[in-house]
């Protein structure tokens, strides 16, 4: 997602699975074979305060590996939410560059406060968060 807008771009997948067995020992191995970081695969993204499976709802199928392995691209507004949940200093650039395609679109904070409190379950409080909505969509 984030490479498609010219951003910093992302330096592993994001891993939201329900049964992890082995396959985080699959991931480690296939990683070594393929010559990637061992960390490439974000397992600690279910346990953020950004992760919500109200995520896959309007995600995107990226791609399917061998039948087994779905890779899922989250929709704009929900990646950008995400980001307004983690909102540390590296997103920022992301949430701007994101922000104005997200403004080009049409997309208002009051809509993104309002895919905020769908997602999170509670309204967006913050008020740098706000402003810094406020100052790139409105």
């Amino acid at each position: 997602m984030l490479t498609k807008i010219n951003s910093r771009m992302t330096m592993d997948i994001d891993e939201a699975i329900k049964t992890k067995t082995d396959f985080f020992d699959c991931c480690l191995k296939a990683s070594r074979d393929m010559g990637l970081s061992e960390n490439f695969m974000n397992g600690e993204v279910m346990r953020s305060p950004s992760y919500t499976y109200k995520l896959f709802e309007k995600a995107r199928l990226w791609k399917t590996i061998r039948g087994v392995l779905n890779i899922y691209i989250p929709d704009i507004i929900d990646a950008y939410c995400m980001k307004l949940v983690a909102f540390r200093s590296k997103d920022r650039s992301d949430l701007e560059k994101m922000g104005k395609l997200l403004k080009k679109d049409g997309v208002t904070g009051k809509y993104v406060r309002e895919r905020y409190q769908y997602l999170y379950g509670e309204p967006l409080i913050e008020s740098s968060k706000i402003e810094f909505i406020s100052k790139n969509l409105n």
